[in-house]
């Protein structure tokens, strides 16, 4: 009888937490940032256990996050540098051909 007290107190106080904080966003007319407020301490309510595992995933996260900060800004480079001029055909031109081209541009 007392872990079923318990559980119904549990669900009276999350229900009661979820009711007024979606009165107060009612009242203060509140945008997006106050109903996700509402909802985080209405999940908090219901899991009372999660609050200390997510500060510990926060603290994982934000030093995984100064690691790669360390790291310094990420820098890409082709693995070779003038891949797309071997791609390119070049057209070779016999030597007399140039020479007929270099009279033309002499005249």
């Amino acid at each position: 009888m007392s872990v079923w007290l318990k559980r119904q107190e549990a669900q009276a106080y999350q229900a009661r937490i979820f009711a007024q904080g979606l009165a107060d966003v009612a009242v203060a007319g509140g945008g997006k940032e106050q109903v996700s407020g509402v909802f985080k301490s209405y999940i908090e309510a219901l899991f009372p256990f999660m609050r200390i595992e997510q500060a510990a995933k926060d603290a994982e996260m934000k030093q995984a996050m100064k690691k790669e900060i360390e790291r310094g800004v990420i820098t890409f480079k082709p693995v070779a540098e003038d891949f797309l001029r071997r791609r390119v055909k070049t057209m070779e031109l016999p030597e007399d051909f140039k020479k007929k081209l270099a009279a033309r541009r002499g005249k």
